[in-house]
């Protein structure tokens, strides 16, 4: 799940979409928060994750075993939902690399049948690693000048990558009142 710019549901979309799978197909799910430094996976779905690719960052790849990922893994108990967090303190997020967040995707892809990643919003190289290695990019975006015109841009240069094939946009609605995400 992916917006070039923030504030316009991304996060919401990956989690709802991430348990609505989860829940209506029974098949093992994964919600990867990907978006380093700022994401929030973990505030919108209360899950009691203590770990979080952060304390395997400053390891060498070989470390990066099917064990360091498994025990990063925490499950949110309404929904079985399996999540791994990026970590908690804004200040790891540097140690957070696309080679580790590759690792994190290919041993999620053995483990679960659904992979849902939250990315972060922009271009940074994490989340061009996330984009390159999505079999689906889900585009979020509201109906507003600024997300409009970034999408736009979005769509332009996915085009020029060749992974527009890939791209379906998202327009989150206003939820109905009494209603809250997952």
């Amino acid at each position: 799940v992916f917006a070039p710019k923030g504030g316009v549901g991304k996060t919401t979309v990956a989690v709802n979409l991430a348990v609505a799978l989860r829940m209506q197909t029974r098949q093992r799910v994964l919600l990867l928060d990907a978006d380093a430094g700022v994401g929030n996976v973990t505030a919108v779905i209360d899950v009691p994750a203590r770990r979080g690719l952060a304390d395997i960052a400053d390891s060498a790849p070989e470390y990066w075993t099917d064990d360091a990922f498994r025990s990063m893994a925490v499950t949110h108990e309404a929904s079985d939902l399996d999540v791994l967090t990026w970590g908690f303190e804004p200040g790891d997020a540097a140690r957070i690399g696309p080679d580790l967040l590759i690792a994190a995707v290919r041993w999620a892809r053995e483990h679960y049948e659904i992979v849902i990643v939250d990315t972060h919003p922009g271009y940074d190289d994490r989340t061009v690693a996330m984009l390159s290695v999505a079999n689906e990019i889900l585009l979020t975006v509201t109906p507003e000048v600024g997300p409009l015109r970034n999408s736009a841009q979005f769509l332009h240069l996915a085009h020029e990558l060749g992974i527009d094939d890939t791209i379906s946009v998202v327009a989150p609605a206003a939820l109905p009142s009494g209603c809250h995400s997952a």
